[in-house]
């Protein structure tokens, strides 16, 4: 496997609270769900995310950073190994790059909340960064395609029965104004990118880095042809 590709570990939890740490604060919520919701295909799952020889991943604390090998050894307990799935390759940004900007703003030590913050927002996040090219992260509603729906479907299925407002985590030292995750716009963040809420602003930032690339795939093209020309002038006639 390539050093730059991007993978995502899947652990599949228990639907009890029951020696899991990182749900017992929500006894009640996952009580209620764990014998309906396997039955329609929902269940609840741990993930992190490894590249260029580390696996990292989000919990309680914060953003964690350990060698491939031992990524299995730090998992939530009761936890089972189900899959590795390679989502794709790093584009430009670099990885520590991208772990710093989530660091600061998003996924900090006190900001972890299992429906709104969890695990698995983190991994889509990070590894959306990491993968989508600048210009498809400036489109409006750019998607990991690679990352499965499933994975954190149970986190969304929660929280629409929930007051938003009445369980933040915010940290306004931070300027965080909401603890819910928004995968494509910290995506952007953490990739370095200003985010504009104004479509028209969004659009035109998209146009600019459109047409960069078209010149620099010009002036790579004008170079080949360039290659070519000498190649056939010391070419004996």
């Amino acid at each position: 496997m390539e050093e730059n590709s991007v993978v995502l570990n899947v652990y599949e939890l228990p639907m009890s609270t029951s020696g899991v740490d990182q749900l017992r604060p929500y006894a009640s919520i996952t009580s209620f769900f764990s014998k309906i919701l396997p039955s329609v295909g929902l269940g609840a799952f741990h993930t992190s995310v490894d590249v260029d020889g580390f696996c990292y991943s989000y919990a309680v604390g914060g953003i964690s950073k350990i060698p491939v090998t031992n990524k299995h050894k730090y998992i939530p307990s009761h936890a089972t190994f189900k899959e590795s799935i390679v989502l794709g390759s790093v584009t430009t940004i670099t990885v520590h790059k991208c772990i710093e900007n989530l660091k600061k703003k998003f996924f900090t030590s006190i900001g972890y909340h299992l429906t709104y913050r969890n695990c698995n927002h983190f991994t889509e996040t990070f590894a959306t960064a990491l993968i989508v090219p600048t210009e498809e992260l400036l489109k409006k509603n750019p998607v990991l395609k690679s990352y499965p729906a499933w994975i954190n479907r149970l986190a969304r299925t929660v929280s629409t029965g929930l007051d938003k407002n009445a369980d933040k985590t915010a940290n306004e030292n931070d300027n965080i104004s909401s603890s819910c995750c928004v995968v494509i716009k910290e995506a952007r963040m953490a990739a370095g990118i200003l985010d504009y809420d104004d479509d028209k602003k969004l659009a035109a930032l998209s146009a600019s880095v459109s047409d960069s690339n078209k010149q620099a795939k010009k002036k790579k093209e004008l170079t080949e042809k360039q290659k070519q020309i000498l190649a056939k002038l010391k070419s004996p006639k």
